[in-house]
């Protein structure tokens, strides 16, 4: 995820209950080792009609819908008006006395990569996020980090849905295999060998990736239609292949 801290004059919380400010910042490195490039937020119209405001992230209970969203020279500014439920309104109490004691309020946004590039900057490697897709903002007393739902997924139950659980993994692992391929490039050019604590943990990761794979096999062919439905629609097909010859004349 990524993250900017706002300060008293960044938002501005209204009587009527709206929070704008800016949800990111483009072209600025982020604790994760990200970078938004400018041109990035590719489905804003979308993020207005359906995207949602939450805190810390958590999908169960949003507290605000997105009222706007666009992009300027600084970045994504976002414009919320909170629910009347009481945890909405609790959140909304929590950050006007922030701002109104000039407290800085984090804002944080849950977004899923659809481009990135990855390069070394200032010895480090950086991944640049060229086309992303935002679903919430979300209000958050810690900057968020990558990490944040691999420790929570340890800890207990995920409590979102399955899909967007997927998603959120397959953006991780994306940006693992990123990291990898970087990583693996780096230590032939210099001639490096993988220290015995790394490999041990690369194999564990190894046995958790073949036994992923195997449930989610063992998941899409348990939901697969049935033969039979297969067979029938093949049937129809071949049938419809056999009327169209025969309209034209050929025989099959």
């Amino acid at each position: 995820m990524n993250h900017l801290f706002l300060e008293l004059k960044s938002a501005n919380l209204s009587d009527a209950g709206e929070l704008s400010g800016y949800g990111n910042v483009t072209g600025n490195l982020d604790r994760a080792g990200e970078i938004v490039m400018p041109g990035a937020y590719k489905n804003l119209e979308e993020f207005v009609r359906s995207g949602f405001g939450a805190v810390g992230h958590d999908w169960k209970q949003p507290v605000a819908m997105i009222a706007e969203a666009r992009e300027d020279a600084n970045g994504l500014f976002v414009k919320m008006t909170f629910h009347t439920t009481q945890e909405a309104q609790d959140c909304r109490k929590v950050v006007q006395e922030r701002l109104a004691a000039g407290k800085s309020v984090g804002l944080s946004i849950g977004y899923r990569i659809l481009e990135d590039e990855w390069k070394t900057t200032d010895g480090k490697q950086v991944r640049y996020l060229k086309s992303i897709e935002v679903y919430e903002v979300s209000v958050v007393t810690v900057p968020a980090n990558p990490q944040a739902l691999v420790l929570s997924a340890k800890g207990g139950k995920v409590d979102m849905p399955l899909e967007d659980h997927t998603l959120c993994m397959v953006d991780a692992l994306e940006q693992w295999v990123g990291r990898l391929k970087a990583r693996s490039d780096d230590r032939v050019k210099a001639g490096r060998t993988l220290s015995g604590s790394t490999r041990d943990c690369m194999s564990r990761a190894c046995e958790a990736m073949m036994e992923a794979h195997a449930r989610l096999s063992e998941l899409m062919e348990s939901t697969d239609k049935p033969k039979e439905i297969d067979q029938e629609l093949a049937a129809l097909q071949i049938a419809a292949l056999t009327r169209q010859a025969a309209r034209r004349g050929m025989a099959l």
